[in-house]
C-alpha cells in the first residue's frame, strides 16, 4: 500500500494509515506525522528499521504496546537519564491517534515548561558524534595492528 500521498511513505506509515478502512476524522494526518516523527527518532537514535518495521502493523493493542516497550528498552541509557526523551517517543508511537496527539501535545506543553528536556534532546547528538569517533579509534587501532603485522 502506497500511503506517500498522504506524507509518509510506507516505511514511516501510522498504523491508522495502514489500516484497509480508516473511519478517523481530520487529525489522523497530523497524527500519522506526529507517527513518523517517533520513527525518524527511533533511527535517530540507532534503532534500525528492522527491529521496529513491524510495529504499525499490529493491531492488537496489548501486543502493540509490549513490543513498542521492547523498542525504547533498546535506547541508549544515556538518553533514558530522566525517561523524559523516551516518553515523549513513546507517545509519538502511541498506536492510537487520538492518544497520540493528547500525549504528544501533552509532553510538547510539559517540555516547554521543563527546559532540562533541551538538554536531554540536545545529548542525542553529542551520544551519536561521541560513539562514532569511537568506532573511528578503534577502526585506527585496527588498521595501525594490522599494518604492524605485516612489517613483521
Amino acid at each position: 500500500m502506497d500511503v506517500g500521498n498522504q506524507g509518509a511513505p510506507d516505511k514511516y506509515a501510522a498504523p491508522e494509515l495502514l489500516e484497509k478502512s480508516s473511519h478517523h476524522n481530520i487529525q489522523v494526518p497530523l497524527a500519522a506525522e506526529v507517527y513518523s516523527l517517533g520513527l525518524i527518532a527511533l533511527e535517530t537514535l540507532d534503532i534500525e528499521h528492522k527491529v521496529w518495521k513491524t510495529l504499525p502493523t499490529i493491531e492488537d493493542a496489548f501486543m502493540y504496546d509490549m513490543n513498542l516497550k521492547m523498542i525504547i528498552q533498546r535506547l541508549n541509557p544515556n538518553i533514558k537519564t530522566n525517561g523524559k526523551f523516551s516518553d515523549m517517543i513513546t507517545a509519538m508511537l502511541a498506536r492510537d491517534p487520538q492518544e497520540r496527539l493528547r500525549e504528544s501535545l501533552k509532553f510538547l506543553a510539559n517540555a516547554i515548561a521543563d527546559p532540562t528536556l533541551n538538554s536531554d534532546i540536545m545529548l542525542v547528538p553529542m551520544i551519536k558524534r561521541r560513539n562514532l569517533m569511537i568506532n573511528e579509534n578503534k577502526a585506527q587501532v585496527e588498521e595501525m595492528k594490522t599494518k604492524l603485522k605485516l612489517k613483521k
